[in-house]
């Protein structure tokens, strides 16, 4: 029985063509999961002057200067000072990021419970006490 094979440059047009409808459907495809679309920060506890929450959708996670650890570095973020209880929904744009860190005024302590919901899914929940400090929380998509 006689075997045929395509020439070599023909099986490598083939895979690019495949790798290029594969990688603009995006890691959707890929791996199986959909892209986040909202992200729900559910905030309350107990501070004294209100409490600052920063959200973004555009930032790297970098050395920390002592090398010791990572930080996470917001590229665009919104600040604002709220009161507790504090509950807002964040539609995520086509990168899926989101991060979101919470911080007492300078010289304030704060007892704070931080949930993050996406897409109706809680992934993450705790509760700190903050004193020069902050709790936060971001996720990636791939």
């Amino acid at each position: 029985m006689a075997q045929t094979s395509r020439p070599p440059s023909i099986r490598l047009t083939a895979a690019l063509a495949a790798l290029i409808v594969i990688g603009s459907s995006g890691c959707d495809f890929m791996l199986g999961t959909d892209r986040p679309e909202s992200a729900r920060v559910v905030l309350d506890g107990t501070v004294p002057n209100g409490i600052d929450v920063v959200t973004s959708q555009e930032f790297f996670r970098g050395f920390s200067e002592d090398g010791s650890g990572s930080e996470l570095a917001f590229l665009q973020a919104d600040t604002a000072s709220v009161t507790l209880p504090f509950d807002e929904t964040y539609q995520l744009g086509a990168s899926g990021w989101f991060a979101v860190r919470v911080l007492p005024p300078e010289g304030d302590t704060a007892r704070v419970h931080l949930r993050v919901i996406v897409d109706g899914s809680e992934r993450f929940n705790e509760t700190a006490t903050l004193a020069g400090q902050y709790i936060q929380y971001f996720m990636t998509h791939h």
